[in-house]
């Protein structure tokens, strides 16, 4: 990548893996970026902590509620939008304390910092619950939808398009970005949102089942048996993608500056970069390869970490 990117900060947006998992380092990049006046147009950043609406992966930190409150408002202080990631499917207490008490705080912080806060979510019935109740924030569907609803082979044009009906933005597969058809025929490619570091095998056959037993294990409504049963399927999917991973280390959907200079030209222009997952040298890596053009990310690097980089 590199030497070949052409796109203007102008053109686009991101949406970055940051909230809750790599805050202080994030913070002090826009705030040195914005002291050396370098350009990053980084909108949003993605995350949640332990709730019964988010749907599994949650990175280690201290979640208690007065940090929560503290990170958020760093965020939208610097006119950053936090995106929390709601994807859990198995739902029947939408009264849940925490997971509103979250949703009011982006909602109350919209108009106060005059920011787009919103909620990436994978169940309908729970976008329609937000949709009437918090209706400020943006609604995007979940990259977890298409996997759990009608997996990542059967994902079409026609399926997207329907869910431009409720969903501000859509987070398509990043694997679509190889089928110009398919990039064509997408109504709205304005509210499209693609990942461009997609570390899973394209079109995951598992990517559903791996979803739901992460969900399924995170609700604690399971008896002990079936617990186990769960633990070892998740298991069993997570040796395959873990032995996959190895044996192919390149595996996934990153895409090359010529991938997103095709979507510009589309007229697509949101864009995520995943790293909660991540630790902070691959993923500061990756934003320095995306975001960044390298000389200035460097002059970045060295005011955040000094002679060490």
């Amino acid at each position: 990548m590199g030497l070949t990117k052409t796109y203007s900060s102008n053109d686009l947006d991101w949406n970055i893996g940051a909230l809750f998992a790599h805050d202080d380092y994030i913070v002090k990049l826009l705030l040195v970026s914005k002291d050396l006046g370098i350009e990053h147009n980084i909108k949003y950043v993605f995350g949640s902590v332990p709730c019964l609406f988010n749907g599994g992966r949650i990175p280690p930190r201290d979640a208690t509620w007065y940090n929560v409150e503290l990170i958020i408002d760093r965020y939208n202080k610097l006119g950053i939008g936090c995106r929390l990631t709601f994807s859990n499917i198995y739902i029947d207490d939408y009264k849940d304390e925490l997971s509103n008490k979250l949703l009011q705080k982006l909602y109350d912080n919209v108009d106060k910092y005059n920011v787009k806060n919103g909620v990436i979510v994978t169940l309908d019935k729970l976008a329609k619950y937000i949709k009437k109740k918090y209706s400020k924030l943006e609604l995007i569907s979940s990259q977890v939808k298409p996997s759990v609803e009608v997996g990542l082979r059967n994902d079409n044009v026609e399926y997207y398009n329907k869910l431009f009906s409720l969903y501000d933005v859509v987070v398509v597969n990043p694997n679509k970005v190889h089928d110009i058809e398919f990039l064509r025929d997408i109504k709205h490619k304005d509210r499209v949102e693609f990942i461009v570091n997609h570390r899973c095998f394209p079109d995951c056959k598992f990517a559903g089942e791996h979803y739901k037993a992460q969900m399924r294990l995170c609700n604690k409504f399971l008896k002990s048996e079936e617990d186990s049963k769960e633990k070892e399927k998740l298991n069993k999917i997570n040796d395959w993608c873990l032995g996959t991973r190895q044996k192919y280390p390149l595996l996934g959907t990153s895409m090359m500056d010529s991938d997103i200079n095709l979507l510009l030209s589309l007229g697509y222009k949101h864009f995520k970069i995943e790293g909660r997952d991540n630790d902070m040298v691959c993923f500061m890596r990756d934003l320095g390869e995306y975001i960044y053009q390298q000389p200035y990310y460097s002059r970045i690097l060295h005011s955040i970490f000094g002679e060490a980089v």
